[in-house]
């Protein structure tokens, strides 16, 4: 007599383990910094797996507000119709009240269940606080989705080569460092960047070059350079230089000096 097979416990797992960098972003909330995942990108790679939502996979969800937070109590089922024999996954997700509380507890809740089963599971298991790890699975997925442009006729640039260059002229007129750019890109070197990703830094960096101009303007106004600016930008902040600054820091520093520049003008 045969014996029998052992299934591979691990074999849902393995097989979504992995996070595509480009379906992922950097998110600062106060002192706390974490990758997010784009939820659609997951719902795609569900249905890959078990068919179209609603008929290989779903959820059912109640909420409660419980200290002015929406709590949202799901259970994912997959793998059979909702009518027959599936697989159910609990998970709770939380939000506070406010604009879409509803939707994004959900979403934090549907997340949660997918990651019990192993999707994105290189996220929650902290490897994308690897630079290394990122930048593997960022060539690991350009070959997967066959990113690689093929050079254009009569020598023109391909999207990913003009977007390359759109960011690099963006940081030559704003006067910003390369690390600089990274911080706020998330840490990553845009030149290693997925075409989406390019394309969402080169937005990023547009707004963090007209801050940078605007502070160096407001900063001129107020004749505040060298150590008394870095002594300004530490009171309103808690740094000490521009180029450690995200895009809510320097928000922040180009208002106050146009609320000095105010009220100097008032006085």
């Amino acid at each position: 007599m045969s014996e029998k097979k052992k299934p591979d416990n691990m074999a849902l797992w393995n097989s979504m383990c992995e996070t595509d960098p480009s379906i992922t972003k950097q998110v600062e909330f106060g002192a706390r910094k974490f990758t997010a995942i784009d939820a659609y990108s997951q719902f795609k790679r569900a249905t890959a797996e078990w068919g179209a939502c609603g008929q290989g996979w779903g959820w059912r969800r109640s909420f409660e507000i419980v200290d002015g937070f929406v709590v949202c109590e799901l259970t994912l089922w997959y793998g059979g119709e909702r009518e027959a024999q599936c697989h159910e996954v609990p998970a709770v997700g939380t939000s506070k009240i406010g604009v879409d509380a509803w939707k994004k507890a959900q979403t934090d809740a549907i997340t949660k269940a997918f990651s019990f089963l192993g999707m994105n599971a290189d996220i929650f298991l902290g490897r994308f606080e690897d630079n290394r790890y990122v930048d593997q699975m960022r060539e690991k997925f350009a070959d997967k989705n066959g990113k690689a442009e093929e050079p254009l006729p009569d020598g023109q640039p391909t999207e990913d080569g003009q977007l390359v260059e759109e960011i690099k002229a963006v940081m030559r007129d704003s006067g910003m460092v390369r690390e600089h750019a990274q911080i706020l890109t998330g840490g990553h070197s845009p030149s290693k960047m997925s075409i989406e990703g390019k394309r969402t830094a080169l937005e990023i960096l547009k707004k963090a070059g007209e801050l940078l101009k605007d502070i160096a303007a407001g900063a001129k106004r107020q004749g505040i350079e060298g150590s008394s600016f870095d002594i300004f930008i530490e009171i309103e902040v808690g740094k000490q230089t521009l180029d450690e600054l995200n895009i809510e820091e320097l928000t922040k520093v180009r208002d106050a000096l146009d609320r000095e520049n105010r009220e100097g003008n008032e006085s």
